[in-house]
């Protein structure tokens, strides 16, 4: 696995390189190595990408790629503790994905959304964002996805004290 990363890693470099001069370009290379460092568990790291990424899309105006890096902040924020930082991010990014369609990402924000206020003991409000993430339903295609998202769902309940919810969650 670590042979991969440092592949990836070293793709990312050469990236780089092709993104100079390039704003929109150099921040998708930032959110791919936000990716790579979540992927690996440096969330300092995966932090540092995203929001060397978010800076860059805001340079070039680009509303659409700014929100995704936001909605990939929320996941790091939350992973160092962040929680009220990761419920900012997010609540910046969602009326961008709404206006853009992008139900992939809006449907991984509101999942991030509700570990957030779990994590915060708002109950209430992670019901609520829950809520939205069933509207979406599951694509056949995601169904791993869903499994790690309903077991880290499952866990954060249970960290909470929540022990019903974590076991509906399972």
């Amino acid at each position: 696995a670590q042979d991969k990363t440092d592949a990836a890693r070293a793709e990312l470099r050469a990236a780089d390189v092709e993104a100079t001069g390039d704003l929109v370009a150099a921040a998708r290379v930032r959110n791919y190595e936000g990716a790579i460092e979540r992927r690996g568990r440096d969330m300092l790291a995966a932090r540092s990408a995203f929001e060397g990424g978010l800076l860059l899309a805001e340079q070039a105006d680009a509303p659409h790629l700014a929100a995704v890096l936001r909605s990939n902040l929320v996941d790091s924020y939350m992973h160092l503790g962040l929680l009220k930082d990761a419920l900012a991010v997010g609540q910046r990014a969602l009326p961008v994905l709404q206006r853009f369609g992008d139900r992939y990402y809006e449907r991984s924000l509101h999942h991030n959304l509700a570990i957030a206020h779990i994590k915060l003991r708002q109950f209430e409000q992670a019901r609520q964002a829950l809520a939205r993430v069933s509207e979406f339903g599951t694509d056949p295609g995601d169904l791993v996805l869903r499994a790690r998202e309903l077991r880290e769902l499952a866990d954060t309940w249970a960290e909470a004290g929540q022990f019903k919810e974590a076991l509906v969650a399972l």
